[in-house]
């Protein structure tokens, strides 16, 4: 670059065995303050969205346990803004509601210092979280459900929700912060997600699991998808793998 007048995007390096080298040349051209880009797929576990999948079902598998219903909360797609269910929390620390009966009936309790008005909101909020999540417990409680009849359930969960719209809401969010990795992982996951359900009824629909049993093969399925990012527009250094890495207009390449 500096002897020769090249641009850090007409370089490459490439390995047979990128997991191995990743960290060590990210430490490397860091140090020596090398932009770069690191051509590797990433796992979709860490997506919101797929948290707010796990975070319904584990849910359902716990019976509304304190720790599962506030974990789906965080996700950040119920709709529901963070003071919002803060002030959800600290009713349900205040009052011990737990388990699936506790989240039906309408609370009563008002806790020292709180005020009726406020009552009556977290109980607002209680009403519609239990309208959207109840037709998915059912399902998923009822042994004679097979798995074909739990993936629609959890697909109409999915689609009452907007979640393909918030996720092309987020792509440009982080289209527009200049994030043109993040926006790509966000493009592609609804339409991984869809397709891991499809394939999993196309193979399995007609077997009756249980919640857990269902939890797991969903969960083997996140674990094994990935999400393929694309460089950012500006000039970097381009580091990745022999047989997947596309590499154009390149003049020089380390192996």
């Amino acid at each position: 670059v500096r002897e020769k007048n090249l641009k850090y995007g007409e370089i490459a390096v490439i390995t047979g065995n990128l997991e191995a080298y990743k960290s060590i040349a990210s430490q490397v051209f860091e140090e020596s303050r090398i932009p770069y880009f690191l051509d590797e797929k990433h796992t979709i576990l860490m997506n919101p969205f797929i948290e707010y999948i796990r975070a319904a079902l584990e849910m359902v598998t716990k019976g509304f346990s304190y720790e599962s219903v506030f974990r789906y909360f965080r996700t950040a797609l119920t709709g529901l803004a963070t003071e919002k269910v803060d002030l959800l929390e600290n009713y349900v620390l205040a009052t011990g509601v737990r388990g699936h009966a506790g989240w039906e009936k309408k609370w009563v309790r008002l806790p020292k210092n709180w005020e009726e008005a406020v009552l009556e909101e977290v109980n607002g909020m209680r009403e519609v979280f239990f309208a959207d999540i109840e037709p998915l417990y059912q399902v998923f409680r009822d042994p004679a459900a097979d798995l074909r009849q739990k993936t629609v359930a959890l697909y109409e969960f999915i689609r009452a929700h907007e979640i393909a719209q918030k996720m092309t809401a987020y792509k440009k969010t982080f289209e527009e912060n200049g994030d043109a990795a993040t926006a790509k992982e966000y493009e592609q996951i609804y339409g991984i997600v869809m397709d891991l359900l499809e394939k999993m009824v196309d193979l399995l629909g007609e077997e009756l699991l249980s919640v857990r049993e269902y939890r797991e093969i969903l969960d083997a399925g996140f674990e094994a998808a990935n999400v393929g990012v694309i460089p950012p527009g500006y000039d970097r250094v381009v580091i990745g793998d022999i047989e997947r890495t596309r590499l154009e207009h390149i003049r020089v390449l380390f192996f």
